[in-house]
């Protein structure tokens, strides 16, 4: 699935197997979430986008939840603990 979503600022966001798009009207820059040992493929978004307060994007993934940092122009990818792993 693709998902498509228009944030605050202008900017579209769709979802591909090559990684997380950004278009401005003009241009598409592609976003490729890795996480050491994982494929982009393994990464693709797999619901819809969220945007917070400080307008940045949020998704999921089939293995992480994603936020694309705007200040930072970059994407941080975050695990989920099962209850029984070791959180140390």
């Amino acid at each position: 699935n693709q998902y498509v979503y228009c944030d605050s600022k202008g900017f579209v966001w769709i979802s591909s197997l090559d990684g997380l798009n950004r278009f401005d009207g003009v241009r598409v820059i592609t976003y490729r979430p890795e996480w050491p040992g994982q494929k982009v493929v393994e990464n693709m978004i797999t619901g819809d986008f969220y945007e917070d307060t400080e307008s940045n994007i949020w998704f999921g993934t089939m293995n992480f939840i994603g936020c694309y940092l705007r200040e930072k122009d970059s994407i941080a990818l975050y695990t989920i603990l099962d209850k029984g792993e070791n959180t140390k």
